[in-house]
């Protein structure tokens, strides 16, 4: 059997929406180690991933998101914030996370994380405020008016409160939180403010020290300290003789990733594997033109006991191969978003692919989450399901619906024979329509 209960991913983070691009309510989605995003074209898909990367960049950093960058155009505010809402003026969107701990090595259950953008003087996004969470205390970093300006609010379950003014290079998350408890006791032996409890100093101390833990990336269970990588629909154009110092086309980022990969002593097993089971290829080869890294090459494959050129294969061969190998060659602790794998492949490798992911989540630590139009991929993992293989709590799909003036994101509940248990009015609508006007 695939599944093995030791190697489930330990904890999946939930995403928090508000305002941004097609989705206006506030919402919580949680996400599975292996996620699937489902509906039509222009649904919000896409935005919903480049929210995932933008949330992770925003929360424990300073500095601020790259809204344009590969896989992900989002161009400046405009684009950005929903076009459904009018604030006055006052319009802002809202972007988070929600890490569950399940292990232990926290003070607390869960911790939120979100950061308000709003507009900045040349018409792009900037961070307005980040705000840090738990069942004890919850503090908001308010950027000024003035650039590098900064003020920290505490407020406390209790009722307490206790604000700073965070002076220059101290707007890093757990930086200002640090300096926080410095002055309070400077403001305290100066007779400004009354002295908090100890449980209030404690809670802010707690909150500090796994932000910290956080930032530097030692909480393993989280992974947010790595970016997800983002892996967009179409991957290369296949070329007979790859130059790396030729023209710039030669210069394909995910051929590149596949030459270095297969060049390099990773474990080929598992792309062989996916390739034989999708009937895609039986063996993939790197053949070297130069002598030296940056020389010339070419990628052949073996399909049908014939060694073939890439050019001279299915397209899908060199759309499906950066993917698998991106995949192999990522670490177990970063975040993927993949935007439709499916492109260019025959139903069968399509299957396969759902298959190769399902065995890839369950030796990773952080989650898989794909955005695909395949039925074939998502009934692969119900069957997987229904086999015992992989269970239906490490799985979610996400449907999303788009409304007059928002889009729903509907969790599709699975049963433990991969059934789909109520799903939504519209959701695979289009194939019952088409089948009964066949059959009428």
């Amino acid at each position: 059997m695939l599944y093995n209960r030791g190697m489930v991913p330990k904890a999946t983070p939930s995403l928090l929406l508000e305002n941004f691009r097609c989705f206006v309510a506030r919402r919580e989605i949680p996400l599975a180690p292996l996620t699937f995003l489902v509906g039509e074209n222009s649904s919000g898909k896409t935005s919903f991933l480049a929210a995932i990367r933008l949330a992770w960049e925003a929360t424990l950093s300073d500095h601020a998101p790259v809204f344009s960058q590969e896989a992900f155009d989002l161009g400046g505010y405009k684009e950005s914030a929903s076009s459904f809402i009018d604030t006055g003026g006052t319009q802002q969107f809202l972007l988070g996370l929600i890490l569950s701990n399940q292990q232990g090595n926290w003070g607390y259950e869960s911790i939120k994380l979100e950061v308000i953008f709003t507009k900045s003087p040349d018409g792009n996004s900037m961070v307005s405020k980040r705000i840090f969470t738990d069942h004890r205390v919850s503090v908001e970093i308010q950027s000024g008016k003035h650039e590098g300006s900064a003020s920290a609010t505490a407020i406390f379950s209790g009722g307490s409160t206790f604000s700073t003014v965070l002076p220059s290079g101290y707007r890093e998350p757990s930086r200002a939180l640090r300096f926080m408890e410095f002055d309070h006791d400077y403001q305290v032996r100066g007779g400004t403010v009354a002295s908090l409890g100890r449980q209030e100093i404690r809670s802010l101390q707690l909150l500090a020290r796994s932000v910290e833990q956080m930032e530097e990336n030692r909480l393993s269970l989280t992974s947010l300290g790595r970016i997800p990588e983002a892996m967009a629909p179409i991957q290369s154009r296949p070329e007979r003789i790859y130059n790396p110092q030729g023209r710039a086309s030669s210069w394909d980022p995910a051929i590149m990733h596949l030459y270095f990969f297969l060049s390099t002593r990773h474990d080929q097993r598992n792309l062989l594997k996916f390739g034989k089971s999708s009937g895609l290829f039986s063996d993939i080869d790197i053949i070297e033109l130069g002598e030296k890294l940056g020389d010339p090459f070419q990628v052949h494959t073996e399909i049908h006991g014939e060694n073939r050129n890439i050019i001279d294969v299915g397209y899908g061969v060199s759309q499906a191969l950066p993917i698998a190998t991106k995949v192999l060659g990522s670490s177990s602790e970063k975040m993927l978003l993949i935007q439709q794998p499916e492109v260019h492949l025959h139903p069968k490798a399509q299957a396969e692919m759902g298959t190769f992911f399902a065995e890839q989540m369950k030796q990773r630590n952080a989650p898989i989450i794909v955005e695909t139009h395949s039925d074939y991929m998502i009934d692969r993992i119900r069957l997987l399901i229904r086999k015992g293989q992989i269970r239906k709590e490490d799985v979610q799909i996400l449907f999303f619906s788009p409304q007059k003036t928002d889009v729903e994101i509907i969790p599709i509940d699975l049963g433990d024979d991969g059934s789909i248990i109520d799903p939504p009015k519209d959701y695979r609508q289009f194939f019952l329509d088409e089948r009964f006007e066949f059959f009428s």
